[in-house]
């Protein structure tokens, strides 16, 4: 869910984490410094479908202040 802006809600972002975390064929990465977050790495299959099981998505977030 998404708000007026087009922004992912935090009650949105919880349960796509809480789904990612339940499902084997998806991967959560997080990059630390220092103990904190600093940037963010989930992959996961584009299909069930047999002939695609060997391709996925990767999406991949940075703090601005680490770009580079």
């Amino acid at each position: 869910m998404e708000d007026k802006d087009g922004m992912s809600t935090a009650n949105s972002q919880s349960k796509w984490i809480e789904s990612t975390f339940n499902d084997n064929r998806k991967f959560i990465f997080i990059a630390k410094i220092d103990n904190q977050i600093v940037g963010m790495c989930n992959i996961s299959p584009i299909s069930n479908k047999t002939r695609f099981i060997h391709r996925g998505d990767i999406g991949i977030s940075v703090l601005k202040q680490y770009w580079g």
